[in-house]
């Protein structure tokens, strides 16, 4: 992103999207690392290996993810406008509005979301098992940062989901309704093209060799393709981020669903398929970047 340039504001939101998939992704090679040696339990290890997981690897990751999330929104939140109120998107997101709304977003999540870490801290225990005391993750939750977990892990997440899935809805039809405008015009415009209607194929071969139709404008062509590349980014961000939340709801309503608790097995065993979605959704990204952008193919094969 950084060699085909800032021109387009929709380049910046793409470049802070694939930092914060960079990170969701190295936090989750971190968290495979953590859970090998969970398997293995080194009995000289200081620390409990379960609660430096979750303090070093997971929350980190959830923090990240929330990111990725919120400008997931605002791309999506971008080409919806640009596809309902052309001629205004020009002046609302221009490159330095957008970088100065990425870099807004990086910075709020990654402040609010420390609050976790004020609910958790580091307590030494024995370890029977070893007979050598280790430290363990400990829970508290008071007044405020109760209210405000709750705040950045249910009411957060539910509005960040619904406006990626109004603007995804808004951008198919959008989308949907401008092809078949488009489709109609050409055909209608092209003499002699109701003699090829039983082959839509060959009708349109021969409406460009007789006519020298060049076909649609070039950043006709170019706003189409950056739209449906973001539709395909909302859609599997849907598809990989909706479990995740449907798990945040049940963890805010279930006291006992939590990392240590009466349910932490279940919790754990949900979270696990939640995880693997979200690191999916982090990693998928440059392959669709790669399929359909031209200019981001050709300059990473450029690199490679």
């Amino acid at each position: 992103f950084f060699v085909t340039g800032f021109q387009d504001s929709v380049n910046i939101s793409l470049l802070a999207l694939a930092i914060a998939d960079l990170c969701c992704v190295t936090l989750s090679l971190w968290s495979s690392i953590c859970s090998v040696f969970l398997r293995v339990q080194p009995r000289d290890f200081i620390f409990e290996l379960y609660s430096l997981l979750i303090m070093t690897a997971n929350l980190p990751r959830v923090i990240f993810s929330r990111v990725t999330c919120w400008i997931t929104a605002l791309i999506a939140l971008e080409r919806c406008i640009c596809v309902t109120l052309p001629f205004r998107v020009k002046v609302v997101f221009t490159p330095r509005t957008t970088l100065a709304t990425t870099v807004a977003v990086f910075l709020v999540t990654l402040a609010g979301h420390l609050s976790i870490y004020e609910a958790r801290y580091w307590t030494a225990r024995l370890d029977r098992s070893s007979n050598a005391t280790k430290y363990y993750m400990v829970i508290f939750s008071s007044g405020w940062t109760s209210h405000l977990t709750s705040l950045l892990f249910l009411a957060l997440p539910i509005i960040n989901i619904l406006t990626v899935m109004i603007c995804t809805l808004v951008l198919t039809v959008s989308l949907s309704a401008s092809s078949k405008w488009r489709e109609s015009a050409t055909t209608s415009n092209c003499p002699g093209a109701q003699y090829f209607d039983s082959n839509p194929a060959k009708s349109k071969q021969i409406k460009r060799e007789r006519n020298g139709y060049k076909g649609k404008p070039k950043n006709l062509n170019k706003e189409m393709r950056v739209s449906k590349m973001i539709l395909i980014l909302t859609l599997i961000f849907i598809a990989c981020n909706l479990p995740s939340n449907m798990l945040i709801a049940t963890r805010n309503m279930v006291p006992a669903f939590q990392e240590i608790g009466k349910l932490q097995n279940l919790f754990r065993a949900t979270h696990i398929f939640a995880f693997l979605l979200e690191t999916i959704n982090s990693s998928v990204n440059i392959f669709v970047y790669y399929r359909m952008g031209s200019k981001f193919k050709t300059e990473f094969l450029n690199i490679m």
